[in-house]
């Protein structure tokens, strides 16, 4: 047998003039993230390859650290890592005996040299990419994979249609006891009632990771024992709530889970759940669909204090939404103890403008760690960034029903997503009602006026609604930020503050203050002088 050819040895002396590198790419901690985005650059030019093989100092890299280049590239720029090996014999030799370079394939690829492309992989775990295209042809394809099918642990496909669909499932195609992760998309889905687009989990007992979208989904039986990340996406319907039931049952280690689209079938036997089903492992979930598929689903389901809970509601138009919207996805009250995070939360951050309102709960302390959050979407498009006093009555009524008002100690009230001012009035005095133990108070963008119209507002008791005390007596810490400051704002502001201080409030501890087109010398001196008078502690 021949000995393998020898690598072209080092020049020592250039007679064309030294390229320098930047030294920040011979620091062995940035090559990952630095160096891919110059080799994508590179392109298969004959003088250019003679010039970087032979005479440039990148040829003097030891091929330890172009292994770790060619493997940053791999990861970036998915299939066009391949250019690398036009550069030069030495980069080519270096790319073919690192096996793990040669494990993701593609169905663009020409099938003929697929076996050949396979073999620089060793033995290791292969990846199979199909995306979406005029024709495909699936038997062809698993055929040229050959012996090499074994192997396949990793499985991704984005098909035009469902026919695609029903090639790809078949039990002959890929080992589907053996998958790790898969990734199952139709864009153009059509559903005809005598040849479903329902994939089986049943004989999925290694895989990690399933993303189905447009996709139906059947379990009869058996354990999920790997199941970590479940992701289901349709536009169409998902499937009925008990077969979701059913494989939460079947995945007891579930750390991830997404759930997107309507549902139309709700019913579930409630003689065989009697006892809710804990995801003990969960940390985050995220639920996309009309507020009845929550509501049910948080009544039969339930996650740990440290999981992640996100709840959308897409909504036509942001007009006209009922104040009982937001609750109306909730469980019973006595069923809320079922989504963990709720009692630990004593900080909210509230968004009334743009097309996603929110309100979302976090513990304080901890990194502020999202815990529960319920976000209303605006789908019409263009979208309306109005803001509605309905969804503030909506917010208002959901921390009431939550009971987390007595707990909050830090709020954060955002304005618009694009950083332009909405002049819209809103009345949130009823929200600084619903939290009488504030401590902190973030502003951000915008809403000032409304803020300091509320904030000099006082509470309320009894069916007559008989005047208090000022609300958040014991709010200390106030930051606004990116706040376009004038002197009409900073006189309201020093009235605000002033008839909070004639009310009984507490002094003011901290005050950030943070403009977002600057300020005029006369705006300075306004603001020093009323944070000398608004520290009356």
């Amino acid at each position: 047998m021949a000995a393998p050819p020898m690598l072209h040895p080092r020049r020592t002396s250039y007679s064309m003039p030294n390229i320098s590198l930047n030294p920040r790419l011979s620091t062995p901690g940035l090559i990952p993230t630095t160096f891919p985005r110059i080799a994508t650059c590179i392109k298969p030019q004959a003088s250019f390859t003679i010039y970087i093989g032979a005479k440039g100092p990148i040829g003097r890299i030891p091929n330890e650290i172009l292994a770790q280049i060619f493997c940053a590239l791999y990861q970036e720029v998915d299939d066009h890592w391949v250019r690398i090996l036009q550069v030069c014999k030495l980069w080519n030799a270096v790319a073919r005996r690192i096996a793990s370079l040669w494990t993701r394939v593609s169905a663009d690829q020409p099938f003929s040299s697929l076996d050949k492309f396979l073999m620089q992989s060793s033995d290791r775990p292969l990846r199979v990419f199909i995306r979406r295209r005029r024709r495909l042809d699936v038997a062809t394809f698993v055929n040229a994979l050959g012996s090499h099918i074994c192997r396949v642990e990793s499985l991704s496909a984005t098909l035009l249609w469902c026919a695609d669909f029903h090639k790809i499932v078949s039990p002959n195609t890929f080992p589907w006891s053996s998958l790790r992760d898969l990734e199952l998309r139709i864009t153009h889905p059509r559903h005809h009632s005598n040849n479903p687009h329902t994939f089986s989990l049943n004989d999925l007992r290694m895989v990690r990771s399933i993303r189905l979208t447009n996709i139906g989904i059947s379990h009869t039986g058996g354990f999920l024992p790997c199941l970590t990340q479940l992701e289901l996406e349709s536009g169409q319907g998902l499937p009925p709530l008990s077969q979701l039931l059913a494989i939460l049952r079947a995945a007891p280690t579930l750390k991830v889970l997404e759930i997107s689209g309507p549902c139309h079938d709700l019913f579930v036997d409630m003689a065989a759940n009697v006892f809710p089903i804990h995801l003990s492992h969960l940390a985050r979930l995220v639920i996309r669909s009309d507020p009845e598929f929550p509501r049910e689903f948080f009544s039969l389901v339930s996650t740990p204090p440290s999981a992640d809970v996100t709840i959308c509601l897409p909504v036509i138009t942001l007009r006209g939404v009922p104040p009982r919207f937001l609750c109306d996805s909730l469980p019973a009250r006595g069923k809320l103890p079922h989504i963990g995070g709720i009692k630990d939360i004593n900080g909210l951050s509230l968004r009334f403008h743009g097309i996603a309102p929110s309100l979302m709960g976090f513990r304080v302390g901890e990194g502020c760690k999202p815990l529960f959050s319920i976000i209303i979407v605006d789908t019409t498009y263009p979208p309306s960034k109005t803001p509605y006093q309905g969804v503030v009555d909506g917010v208002t009524q959901a921390i009431h029903f939550l009971d987390v008002g007595q707990r909050v100690v830090s709020a954060e009230l955002t304005g618009t997503e694009d950083g332009e001012e909405d002049h819209t009035r809103l009345d949130i005095t009823d929200i600084f009602r619903t939290l009488p133990n504030l401590q902190a108070l973030s502003i951000r963008k915008s809403g000032m006026a409304d803020v300091l119209s509320a904030l000099s507002s006082l509470t309320v008791s009894g069916s007559g609604g008989v005047a208090q005390a000022v609300v958040c007596p014991h709010l200390t810490d106030v930051q606004l930020q990116d706040i376009e400051f004038n002197d009409d704002l900073i006189v309201n502001m020093l009235d605000c503050f002033e008839r909070r201080r004639e009310l009984g409030a507490i002094g003011l501890k901290y005050l950030l203050l943070s403009g977002t087109k600057g300020l005029e010398a006369g705006d300075v001196v306004m603001l020093e002088g009323m944070a000398e008078r608004v520290k009356f502690c």
